[in-house]
């Protein structure tokens, strides 16, 4: 009953029927709200994905947009740079407002104005719709105070992307913006190439000495004050750098990193490196490497950069060998002499000069006697030759022969008054007169007799000869002596045929015709005398003797002249050296070279002539002295392959002044048919000359070359494809050179790393010979050394470690005089200036570097604004209306900077430590160009909203971009010239290469 009563009971079911319910209804719910919640979350989803869809199109149109804009960039330089006959430089020297605008120029023509400014907005040729003055007022920054010191450093004009069919839009509408700008890496000093850590180590660079040498031509490129790339530490990092922005991951001196800050700074003034092509910028393609085909110049040429001929070997030196002995690794090196060869306007042959020479005569009664005896005459000399070269020479016998005597000396008898008897020197003496040099070594063995020294003097004078004939031989001398009394005796007697007098006659002797004599100088052999050189006296007047009887024993005339030098224009002892036809390794070098005695050219008033010693000048030597301070060495012969194109300076040109290639007075002069400051333009050298063999995979001789990777397969050239190339002249078509600068820059601060490029970097320094004061020379073990790590320029890159040592007079050394060291007697002062011409090495202080890079920029500046740039090195190198010096005398650049920045105030004399143009283009000419070949190319791109009128993504590019030596057409070979080129390769040029690419943020900017 209970169980049916419970079951009929409604609240009792009710109760669990509505819970069951009302669960269902709130899952229910439940499961609508989260359907409606994942729907919304979906939806929001969907356009968060829309919304980074679109920013991402947004962004990806931007970044076309910048692709576009460095695609336009490339194009422009490819069009207006590619041609070889294009120079660039920045605005700075043109305009404030926007300096860092790269402009293009043609070399074929003059003026301010360029071709293009290389930056967005001048995409059209003309007119140029954007300057340096005014980049317009849409403008983007591409260059700003995280990549340099300056917020908007480089601001360029942003050009629109437009489109039509907008959705919306009925008319062209802007959908985004490009802009780009090229900078030019050239401009910059190339601060951490390769080449300050490349070196070869193949003969004939196998050993220290030779390095050291290739060093003092071809530097460790740009030195920055703030890092040294060669430093150990940095080595590793050098050879794998890219970016600029890597060079803030070196190290100090002090070991710190040189950090961004420091980068920031140098911006503008410092690159990696810097690649360009070997390229004539005023005619037009390649230049030609005159270390494989020295002979484009001719055969004088190809026998002066053919060093190995006229070196002694030092492992089987010739006798007398040099003491003390070479060493395995000779710092000192001999030449031997060599005849001259003439070509081209060139001359090359090694010979001593004369210095001094006097022949002295005497008519008189045979024996002296006072009776009716024959006629007689006596005569002596003493000659005086010089080393001029900064290596020793092997010594060898020589010969004189003396023409241009009078023939018709007439004798005249005062005290009978008889007609003149006739004197004819030549049928006397002979004709010529023949004089015998021995190179006596044997005598009396020392270093001083074993070799003839760099710039070093040696004397010969005659000897008593009573025979009466002369030997076929030549006249004996006595080397080593300068005493005519002792040695000469009463001179070499002859008999004249002029008949007999009384020798208490009271003659005298006439000579009517002005005259001048010829000294020819060979070297004595087995096979035959061979001709060195021919000098030619001043000219003497007419003279007449003062009367004396035919008894005396007093020399009645002399011929008597020196090599001229700075003593015999004391007003402005500067100019020696200076005047056309000065240079004294001329073959025929003429009377305006020598300067006749104290009395000028009158050879009676040199009757008993007995001043023979002169102390203050430079090319006197006391009897016996061997002290360095004897020496003056002058010029450089080739001990190595020639690498750079400054020490052409010393190839010896007929006519002109020592010194001409590379110097403002070279602009006169032609070598084989080619002005001889255009040879910068029209050739380089690559080291691959004869005899030098290149090993797979090491660098080139010249260590700022670099090969290219030419092959399909992205390989380099062997050793033997770059050989074939070099046969032909052209190995520049394989090249890229190093290191390079663009000589239009007017950035002092890159000027200043760029003089630096020959510093020897810590823990290298300069080696010099510790030449003895005793004996002028020394083992090649004795060494010193000297720090030079600031701006150095060497006269003498192949030979400054044998001449370096000189003792200033200021320090109480003493010259002319000097057989030691001070207290050693003789000790006598002389004024001769002669540590200024042994030092040919020339070492700026940081004061004098930082002037002459302040200078150089300022002149620099002032030719751009007045005349463009200049479109080539020998533009640059000649002297220019712009920089007259006080007397209005045309100056070069370069030589104006000397001047005003005073590095040659206190130097007496044109010695090697008087600063030149020539002297710095040893060092800078393996490096500067009147171009850039490698730019830094910045784009931007922008996505633009035309109805909400908002940027909506934005993209910044950076490349480095790279000119190569292949032409935009392969059809035409890289050394084809530019009067062959097809159209294409005529307008567009050589080939733009990008060789490296990065995005970049807005903070990198």
């Amino acid at each position: 009953m209970k169980s049916a009563k419970n079951r009929g009971n409604p609240a009792s079911d009710g109760s669990a029927a509505g819970a069951s319910a009302g669960f269902a209804l709130a899952l229910t719910v439940a499961l609508l709200a989260f359907a409606a919640l994942l729907l919304i979350a979906m939806a929001v989803l969907a356009r968060m994905e829309t919304n980074i869809t679109g920013s991402t199109q947004k962004q990806s149109v931007a970044r076309q947009n910048a692709l576009v804009a460095l695609d336009i960039a490339v194009g422009q330089l490819q069009k207006m740079a590619g041609p070889d006959q294009r120079v660039t430089a920045a605005a700075d020297a043109l305009a404030s407002g926007n300096p860092h605008y790269t402009g293009v120029w043609r070399t074929d023509t003059d003026g301010v104005a360029p071709l293009t400014w290389l930056v967005s907005g001048n995409e059209r040729l003309d007119p140029l719709a954007v300057t340096p003055t005014e980049a317009g007022a849409d403008t983007v920054e591409l260059v700003g105070q995280q990549t340099s010191d300056r917020a908007e450093d480089v601001v360029v004009p942003l050009q629109s992307v437009t489109s039509t069919g907008f959705p919306g839009q009925d008319s062209v509408v802007t959908i985004g913006h490009y802009a780009w700008w090229v900078g030019d890496q050239g401009v910059k000093a190339p601060v951490a190439g390769p080449c300050s850590v490349e070196e070869p180590d193949y003969p004939p660079y196998d050993s220290d000495e030779q390095r050291n040498r290739l060093r003092q031509q071809i530097g460790f490129g740009p030195g920055a004050a703030d890092f040294e790339p060669a430093d150990g530490v940095n080595v590793p990092l050098i050879r794998n750098l890219i970016a600029f922005d890597q060079l803030a991951y070196l190290r100090k001196g002090d070991g710190s990193l040189v950090g961004h800050d420091v980068l920031r700074r140098n911006f503008h003034a410092w690159s990696p490196d810097n690649l360009s092509v070997l390229a004539n910028t005023k005619e037009g393609g390649l230049r030609r490497d005159l270390s494989a085909r020295p002979d484009l110049l001719g055969p004088a040429f190809t026998a002066w950069a053919d060093y190995a001929t006229g070196l002694e070997d030092p492992r089987a030196p010739a006798t007398p060998a040099p003491a003390p002995a070479y060493s395995g690794d000779p710092l000192r090196r001999r030449q031997r002499m060599l005849p001259g060869t003439n070509s081209g306007n060139i001359s090359h042959g090694v010979w001593p000069v004369i210095s001094y020479f006097l022949l002295s005569f005497n008519v008189r009664t045979q024996g002296g006697s006072s009776a009716v005896k024959p006629i007689e005459t006596r005569a002596r000399w003493m000659l005086t030759l010089w080393n001029p070269y900064t290596s020793a020479l092997v010594p060898e016998d020589l010969r004189v022969e003396v023409t241009g005597l009078p023939s018709s000396v007439q004798l005249v008898d005062e005290t009978l008054g008889t007609s003149p008897a006739i004197i004819s020197l030549p049928a006397v003496y002979g004709s010529p007169l023949r004089i015998h040099l021995p190179w006596d070594h044997a005598s009396a063995p020392d270093p001083d007799r074993q070799s003839w020294l760099p710039g070093r003097v040696y004397t010969w004078t005659s000897l008593e000869d009573l025979s009466g004939t002369a030997p076929p031989a030549g006249y004996a001398t006595k080397f080593y002596s300068r005493n005519l009394s002792a040695d000469g005796g009463q001179g070499v007697h002859h008999g004249t045929n002029a008949g007999a007098l009384d020798g208490d006659d009271v003659c005298h002797l006439a000579v009517a015709a002005r005259h001048t004599l010829q000294v020819r100088l060979s070297v004595a052999r087995p096979g035959g005398d061979v001709l060195l050189a021919t000098f030619t006296s001043p000219e003497y007047r007419g003279f007449t003797t003062t009367p004396r009887k035919l008894s005396s024993g007093t020399y009645q005339f002399s011929y008597l002249f020196r090599l001229g030098e700075s003593l015999d224009t004391p007003v402005a002892p500067e100019t020696w050296l200076t005047t056309p036809g000065s240079d004294l390794r001329d073959r025929e070098l003429g009377p305006g070279a020598f300067v006749a005695g104290a009395n000028g050219p009158r050879p009676e008033l040199y009757e008993n002539y007995a001043t023979i010693s002169a102390p203050d000048r430079l090319f006197d030597r006391a009897v016996n002295a061997r002290s360095y301070n004897e020496d003056v060495p002058l010029f450089e012969l080739p001990r190595a392959p020639v690498l750079s194109l400054g020490l052409l300076q010393h190839l010896a040109l007929a006519g002109t002044r020592p010194f001409a290639i590379g110097n403002p007075w070279g602009a006169a002069v032609q070598v084989s048919g080619i002005p001889a400051n255009a040879l910068f333009d029209q050739f380089h050298f690559s080291g691959l000359g004869r005899g030098v063999v290149l090993p797979s995979g090491k660098s080139l001789p010249n260590p700022a070359l670099r090969l290219l990777r030419r092959r399909s397969d992205g390989t380099l050239p062997g050793p033997a494809e770059l050989a074939v190339q070099a046969a032909t002249g052209f190995p520049a078509a394989y090249l890229l050179q190093g290191g390079t600068f663009n000589l239009n820059s007017t950035n002092p601060q890159a000027w200043l790393a760029v003089l630096r490029s020959q510093r020897q970097p810590l823990p290298r320094s300069f080696g010099f010979l510790d030449t003895a004061g005793s004996s002028g020379t020394a083992g090649d073990t004795a060494v010193r050394t000297l720090n030079a790590t600031g701006a150095l320029f060497f006269r003498f890159p192949q030979s400054a470690q044998e001449t370096w040592k000189a003792d200033d007079p200021a320090a109480g050394s003493t010259y002319a005089a000097s057989t030691a060291v001070r207290p050693a007697a003789p000790n006598n002062a002389s004024t001769a200036n002669t540590h200024l011409f042994r030092r040919g090495l020339r070492q700026l202080s940081a004061a004098e570097a930082a002037m002459l890079a302040d200078t150089i920029a300022a002149l620099t500046t002032a030719r751009l604004s007045h005349a463009g740039p200049w479109r080539s090195l020998e533009e640059f190198l000649n002297p220019s209306g712009l920089f007259p010096d006080v007397h209005g005398r045309q100056l070069s650049l370069l030589e104006k900077a000397i001047a005003d920045a005073g590095l040659n105030a206190g130097i007496a004399e044109f010695s090697s430590q008087w600063l030149t143009q020539g002297d710095m283009m040893t060092a800078l000419a393996p490096s500067l160009l009147p171009r850039s070949d490698t730019f830094i190319v910045r784009a931007y791109g922008d996505a633009f909203n035309p109805v909400t009128k908002v940027v909506e993504g934005r993209a910044w590019a950076e490349a480095l971009v790279q000119r190569t030596p292949d032409y935009c057409d392969p059809g035409d070979p890289a050394e084809t010239p530019a009067s062959g080129l097809n159209p294409l390769n005529a307008r567009l040029g050589r080939r733009f290469k990008i060789v490296s690419f990065r995005w970049l943020t807005g903070s990198d900017i």
